[in-house]
């Protein structure tokens, strides 16, 4: 979009040119044919009106078009209003699983302290990104059903911690697998992929399942935490991807407890 605006000069410019050429060659060819110089200025006056409003048709269509995809992105960026509050605790509780103490199928308006979304213009429908902090957003209907955490960045984030239930149980940045699966319990699945590990673990809220997966690099260090009212394992696609020989839904003891 960028270029064609960039490009719309030149445009315009060979595009005139090759009509005031064509205006004089019909001059000379009206004045051989015996019109009058009136007639002549009359009729290349009205074809050369003609052409510029042609050209202003075309660029009128080009600002519109503009605009409505600028009212379209304003319009899919919720967060565009949104006002950054760094004093709002910024946690993610593995356990519930919330972030920003807000759970999967809350209000998306309840993270407006996030303030807006970082390049929304490239965002798919439905994510609001924050690249920098490594936050990164799902919403349907006007709620939060996922989020996806880069784990270094997003604790670089003022007020950014990592809970399970609640500030009872703080997690430390290089937590180990055991440590965490000591306070989530058994994960519903581990998946190990040339020295990185995932976890999935399996939540039933009320009629749904709600999913966490933590993924760990090749030295055991947390990298990353995502959460999902649409668990991927659900999928019968996905848990073969993933290896998994468990059934689906979980049983009781591979539940991750509330």
């Amino acid at each position: 979009m960028h270029i064609l605006r960039a490009l719309l000069p030149f445009v315009y410019f060979f595009g005139l040119m090759p009509a005031f050429v064509g205006l004089i060659e019909l001059s000379n060819l009206a004045a051989s044919w015996g019109l009058k110089a009136p007639t002549i200025v009359v009729v290349a006056g009205g074809i050369g009106l003609l052409i510029l409003w042609c050209i202003l048709m075309v660029r009128s269509v080009h600002q519109a078009n503009d605009a409505l995809r600028q009212r379209e992105i304003a319009r899919a960026n919720i967060s565009a209003a949104w006002q950054l509050n760094s004093a709002t605790p910024l946690d993610v509780d593995l356990k519930k699983p919330t972030l920003g103490r807000v759970p999967l199928g809350g209000d998306i308006q309840r993270l407006s302290f996030l303030g807006p979304a970082e390049d929304a213009e490239s965002s798919p429908e439905g994510h609001l990104g924050y690249d920098s902090r490594g936050i990164y957003l799902e919403m349907r209907d006007g709620q939060l059903v996922g989020f996806d955490l880069d784990v270094d960045p997003f604790l670089k984030s003022p007020g950014a911690a990592i809970l399970a239930a609640g500030f009872g149980t703080k997690i430390r940045p290089d937590a180990s697998e055991a440590e965490l699966v000591a306070v989530l319990g058994a994960p519903f699945w581990r998946a190990k992929d040339e020295g990185s590990v995932t976890l999935f673990f399996e939540r039933l809220d009320g009629e749904r399942w709600l999913e966490l997966r933590l993924d760990f690099d090749g030295t055991g260090r947390l990298e990353s935490i995502a959460a999902s009212d649409t668990p991927m394992l659900a999928e019968a696609y996905w848990r073969r991807r993933w290896g998994v020989t468990s059934d689906w839904p979980p049983g009781d003891a591979s539940r991750m407890a509330s």
